[in-house]
């Protein structure tokens, strides 16, 4: 028998080992009639049958991960003690939304709406897609729609700011003070006499860059069933107990993901090598003067 939790997504995919002999079984929750008819069906290994007294439980979820001791319980429910913490630190962030307080007609656009960005990086993967290979006016629609039912309180001003937007929200707003922090660093470096190499050489690259860019939220948003157990967690700065466990368990998808881009590691770094040599180019014209 599956217990599953409701996510933020129109569909969700959860793979795990069978309680008896250990095969892989991979089932998908249709929440709305989009990639599917809604309901449960069936992937691998699985077929839907009557619920038996002696069945198995299982519990699944698509955001939270499961203390150990309560895999199997058809009364655990531990998403509510990790939202609960969730909320706690929200309020400690100062980053908690008191939703009533905020216009009905708002509650549909980012940041109000729900966390909902493996749905809309489905529409942002074809956008950007279209717009890295010239198809503007086809990006462009894409964008009008999403810019409408996404941001219609703030509308996007092209493709470049969707992305940025889209990494802003995604990748938590508590962690915006330590990029601006960063930009702010930099700005000494604008009058340096090296910048406007660097400058140079950095735009003759951004294609290469934008290109791996996209294939690692590609590939992130592509295995988002497995990270999305955890990532709301890691957002938050939540520490998970070494009794916690991941219900959907594909681990060839994980870890070819970290093999496919844990090796580009260094060379997502020529940012900051550049910024670097560009200070100490800097430090020596000012000693040699």
């Amino acid at each position: 028998m599956l217990r599953i939790g409701l996510g933020q997504e129109h569909a969700q995919t959860h793979s795990f080992n069978c309680r008896n002999c250990a095969e892989p079984i991979t089932v998908k929750l249709n929440l709305k009639p989009v990639d599917g008819p809604a309901g449960l069906a069936c992937i691998e290994n699985c077929k839907l049958g009557d619920q038996r007294s002696d069945s198995y439980v299982v519990n699944l979820d698509p955001n939270f991960v499961i203390p150990e001791d309560q895999q199997g319980d058809a009364l655990a429910f531990p998403r509510l003690v990790q939202m609960v913490k969730m909320t706690k630190i929200a309020e400690q962030q100062g980053s908690l939304i008191n939703l009533s307080q905020i216009p009905e007609a708002l509650r549909g656009f980012r940041p109000y709406r729900g966390p909902d960005y493996h749905e809309e990086w489905k529409k942002l993967h074809k956008g950007w897609s279209l717009y890295r290979n010239d198809k503007l006016k086809l990006s462009g629609r894409i964008l009008d729609e999403v810019s409408k039912s996404y941001y219609g309180n703030d509308p996007l001003n092209d493709m470049e700011d969707w992305v940025w937007r889209f990494l802003f929200y995604s990748a938590n707003l508590e962690y915006w003070p330590r990029v601006e922090g960063i930009l702010n660093s930099i700005k000494p470096l604008y009058k340096n006499s090296s910048m406007k190499d660097f400058s140079e050489a950095y735009q003759k690259n951004i294609p290469a860059r934008g290109a791996r860019y996209f294939g690692i939220i590609r590939d992130f948003f592509s295995v988002y069933s497995e990270f999305g157990q955890v990532y709301f967690s890691v957002l938050k700065g939540m520490e998970m107990p070494s009794d916690y466990r991941a219900s959907s368990t594909d681990f060839n998808a994980v870890r070819m993901f970290y093999e496919m881009h844990m090796r580009h590691l260094p060379a997502r770094s020529i940012f900051w090598q550049c910024l670097i040599i560009c200070c100490w180019v800097g430090l020596s014209t000012s000693l040699k003067r």
